[in-house]
């Protein structure tokens, strides 16, 4: 596959929720999942904003490099054009969150691409197809629902743990 020209200067957006997700493998995947995908589809690296240890349910301009980089855009140092992800929850883990991160994207014209997708979609857009906005905001309930989950899991493994061995972490 030959790569299509570049188009456009894109900032990669990398985010893990866990501290101890930092020096795991998580940002290097993503990494060089948008690389690939960057490459594959011809937007040109500009930056790389990396969330560490920052919730996917935390209000997008609470997180600092996030607030950095729509900064950035706004003082028009290095005006972003777009946004990659890995998927969209690297965004947000919280439908409401995650709609309103890419609501200030949308005012601000930057196209948000998640890997995932496998195209050059813009997440951002509320164009005229409803049935996208409605797959990326099931997309959005569904990454709520997973991380519901695993808190729960977690908290259940932690109080197991906690009866049987008297303490945990």
């Amino acid at each position: 596959m030959i790569p299509c020209p570049t188009f456009m200067k894109a900032y990669w957006y990398i985010r893990v929720s866990g501290k101890s997700q930092i020096d795991g493998d998580g940002p290097e995947r993503q990494r060089e999942r948008i690389k690939e995908f960057s490459a594959t589809h011809g937007l040109e690296f500009a930056g790389e904003y990396f969330e560490a240890g920052v919730s996917g349910a935390k209000e997008g301009m609470d997180r600092p490099k996030f607030s950095e980089l729509i900064e950035t855009h706004d003082a028009h140092e290095k005006p972003v054009k777009a946004i990659v992800v890995e998927r969209l929850d690297r965004m947000a883990r919280d439908l409401m969150i995650s709609e309103m991160i890419l609501s200030e994207c949308r005012k601000r014209k930057i196209k948000v691409f998640a890997v995932d997708q496998g195209a050059l979609i813009d997440l951002a857009t509320d164009g005229d197809d409803p049935t996208r906005i409605l797959i990326r905001q099931l997309l959005g309930a569904l990454a709520q629902w997973e991380k519901s989950m695993l808190v729960k899991k977690l908290a259940t493994a932690r109080a197991r743990i906690r009866r049987e061995k008297g303490k945990c972490e």
